[in-house]
């Protein structure tokens, strides 16, 4: 797994997070401002690594139910 952060459309650094993908490893974080919840995809490895702020309750069951049937442990 490899995370980018980009400036402008450019990709500014590339990290190597792991070499295996592990789902259980990853964790939903809520996220409460203003009344409305947003929760913060973390990648739990030797560090915590923040991924992704997915913004709706069913955007996450998406993602949830997408790796689940989607992505296999090697």
């Amino acid at each position: 797994m490899v995370r980018t952060k980009h400036i402008l459309n450019r990709i500014h650094k590339t990290e190597l997070i792991t070499k295996n993908f592990d789902p259980t490893v990853l964790e939903y974080i809520p996220l409460t401002r203003s009344g409305k919840t947003k929760y913060l995809m973390n990648y739990r490895s030797h560090k915590s690594n923040a991924l992704l702020i997915i913004r709706t309750e069913q955007d996450k069951k998406l993602i949830e139910n997408y790796i689940a049937e989607n992505v296999k442990l090697n």
